[in-house]
This record gives C-alpha cells, sequence and structure tokens, in this order.
C-alpha cells in the first residue's frame, strides 16, 4: 500500500492513545512519533545528551512504562525492530554513564517526502503541533497552521513556578520544596510532553506526591528515585509501602516559614 496520510502528535499524548496497553504496531508507530523531528538534547541525571532528528531519547524503562509493557517485552520488540532493519542502537558514553539512543532507519520516509519545509515544521502534512522552549523559559504550542484562529498558547516557566509555590504550601511541603523545584526542572527539562509542562501536570504531580505521604514514604527519595530512574512522576504505586524509609515529614509548620517562602526569601 503506497501514499501517506498524517497523524497529529496530539494524538500521542490523547487518552485514547494512552489508556491501554499498546499493541506492537502501536508501539512502532509511537517510535516514529516519538523521534525528534529535529536536532536537540534531553538531559540524563543531570548530563545533556545531545538527540539528532530521527532519534528517540527514551529508555527501556520509560517506554516500558509508557507502552505498559515489561521491560523483556520492550526488549524483544526492539530487538525485533532491529533484525529486520527498522531501527539501530546508538550508545553514548557521557562522564560515566553509557546512554542509548534508538535510531529510526529511514525516517525520511515517514515523513511527507522529507522537505526541507517539513524538517522545519515537524510536521507530515503541514498539521503538526510543536512544542518550543525560548530563551525566556516560554513554553509555546504552535497551532495548526491551516487553523482559521491561528490561536497561540503560552506558559512561561515563571507562572509554573509560581504556581507550584502555591501548590507546596497549599499542600504544605514546604520541608521539601527544593527538592520538588528540583523534579519541576528535571521534568521540564527531560520530556516534549506538554501535559507536564502546565497547571493541570503539576496538579499531577502534587496527586502523586500525596500518595507518596498516605503511604508514609519519604517525599524527597521518592522524587530522587524517580529522577534516577528517568519517571516522569513519582507515583505511589512505583514503590512499596516503607520502601523507601519512614515519612519524616513535618505536619506543622509556622507561619512565619510559609510567609518567608511566599516572599522568596
Amino acid at each position: 500500500m503506497d501514499g501517506y496520510f498524517g497523524i497529529h502528535r496530539q494524538l500521542l499524548i490523547s487518552d485514547l492513545w494512552l489508556d491501554e496497553p499498546f499493541t506492537r504496531g502501536q508501539a512502532w508507530v509511537d517510535l516514529i512519533g516519538l523521534a525528534n523531528y529535529r536536532d536537540g538534547f534531553i538531559r540524563v541525571r543531570g548530563i545533556k545528551v545531545d538527540v539528532k532528528r530521527g532519534q528517540v531519547g527514551w529508555s527501556k524503562v520509560r517506554l516500558a512504562e509508557r507502552w505498559r509493557w515489561s521491560r523483556g517485552k520492550v526488549n524483544r520488540f526492539l530487538k525485533e525492530l532491529k533484525t529486520v532493519q527498522q531501527i539501530s542502537a546508538e550508545t553514548v558514553q557521557q562522564n560515566k554513564w553509557l546512554i542509548s539512543l534508538i535510531n529510526i532507519i529511514n525516517y525520511e520516509k515517514y515523513q511527507r517526502g522529507g522537505t526541507t519545509k517539513n524538517k522545519e515544521d515537524g510536521a507530515t502534512d503541514g498539521q503538526q503541533t510543536d512544542s518550543i522552549r525560548t530563551a525566556d523559559g516560554t513554553v509555546r504550542i504552535k497551532n495548526n497552521k491551516n487553523n482559521k484562529n491561528n490561536n497561540k498558547k503560552t506558559s512561561t516557566k515563571k507562572d509554573l513556578e509560581t504556581y507550584l509555590k502555591k501548590m507546596i504550601i497549599q499542600h504544605n511541603f514546604i520541608e521539601t520544596k527544593d527538592k520538588i523545584f528540583e523534579f519541576f526542572n528535571y521534568r521540564m527539562d527531560m520530556t516534549n510532553n506538554l501535559k507536564y509542562k502546565t497547571e493541570k501536570g503539576i496538579n499531577g504531580l502534587f496527586r502523586s506526591l500525596n500518595g507518596c505521604r498516605q503511604k508514609k514514604l519519604i517525599i524527597s527519595e521518592c522524587l530522587e528515585e524517580a529522577m534516577e530512574r528517568e519517571w516522569r512522576t513519582p507515583d505511589p504505586n512505583y514503590f512499596k509501602s516503607n520502601q523507601l524509609g519512614n515519612n519524616t515529614y513535618v505536619e506543622n509548620k509556622n507561619k512565619q516559614a510559609c510567609e518567608d517562602f511566599i516572599k522568596g526569601d
């Protein structure tokens, strides 16, 4: 069967796409969609790793989480794709770490003609939605260029930090505010998924943190473990009760501490 049809990248973050364990065909399409459409970078354990156009900067652990597969199944699937020459693997050494990237072979084949314009827009049919990090930390959604309204939605990192601070106070996580901000910056750098860079995404983070607190886990260690394993959220279901020790969270915070934090002191 010849020809193309356009798949909007918004599909890749929709509930319809993510609600159930992936099929093998769905996982293959997902890999193509997750590949960088232009050169960029990711951060792994705080280390900057360059990711070229057509490369996937997702670890097997994160793919297993996303696809709702076991790591063994992910390994077998990727090995099969290598055997039929759909992908290749590239290992990059940064400091003492070995970091694996997935190369989509013939990536341009899956783009509409592979033209320069499409490379710039990251689109297969001129209808791609992109996220761009600007110099001032703004996360901008570029809407469909054929959209008659040509709406643009922006949310600056500063706005999100202000909202994060508000949520820390509201949920009484003053003691772990530094680690929460560290996780926030880690997540802003490590994923192009826009839903994690919104107030709604921050709300989801605090649902996970409250779940960890209910299981009497140490919040800072949950966040540290999530960053170490390259998770996008410290889901309490990932940890066993008391796995990370007893919760040292202090319930009673004095009013002055909250006021100092609000002021940024």
